[in-house]
């Protein structure tokens, strides 16, 4: 958590002085959030490949739900920089009390490119992630793993200005991610995302 948190503090530092005048209509800072749903998702155990679903079996599964919150920099009216945390969970429950739960969360930097100045995007990055899954029964006995370990992401969109400072955007990305020295064994999963995303400049 600690090298975690420095990397965020240092890139929070040093965006400053990347962030360039711009003569496009976005400001100098940008700050978002984004909602939306899972296409898949899967984590796997060393030599075998485990659909993410599969720890939800028996279940009433909820959907898969997407949120992401962003904050950076414009370094020109074409190029965007900052931080993207993006997580993923799902749930599921029994009429007998049994509930499970997962979730994949990226803490990332991103950099977006505008090939256009506006409209039409792209975006890659890397950095931290991490996997937590849980099972409980109706006598509250519970399960719990978690993994930590490190992942990259890319994706392409579109963006709709609403306002002088104010876009709304359709979003894809897939990620991958990779863990190792957990109880659990996982070393490795994947999702992909669909969602709508709100940016103020």
């Amino acid at each position: 958590m600690k090298i975690r948190a420095l990397f965020f503090v240092s890139v929070l530092l040093i965006l400053p002085s990347l962030v360039s005048a711009d003569d496009s209509r976005r400001g100098g800072w940008y700050i978002g959030f984004g909602i939306g749903g899972g296409l898949n998702k899967s984590f796997n155990l060393p030599n075998e490949s485990s659909v993410y679903d599969n720890w939800l079996s028996g279940t009433s599964q909820q959907p898969k739900f997407v949120t992401n919150f962003k904050v950076g920099g414009t370094l020109t009216s074409r190029f965007l920089i900052g931080m993207d945390i993006t997580m993923m969970t799902q749930s599921g429950t029994t009429s007998g009390g049994f509930s499970s739960n997962i979730a994949i969360t990226n803490s990332f930097l991103m950099l977006t490119f505008f090939p256009f100045e506006e409209g039409l995007f792209f975006r890659a990055g890397g950095g931290f992630s991490s996997l937590e899954a849980s099972k409980s029964d109706s006598i509250y006995q519970s399960t719990f793993h978690s993994a930590l370990g490190y992942g990259a992401s890319a994706g392409l969109g579109y963006a709709f200005w609403l306002g002088k400072s104010f876009n709304m955007s359709i979003n894809l990305d897939h990620s991958r991610q990779f863990y190792s020295g957990n109880a659990a064994g996982y070393n490795r999963s994947q999702f992909t995302s669909i969602y709508l995303g709100f940016d103020w400049f």
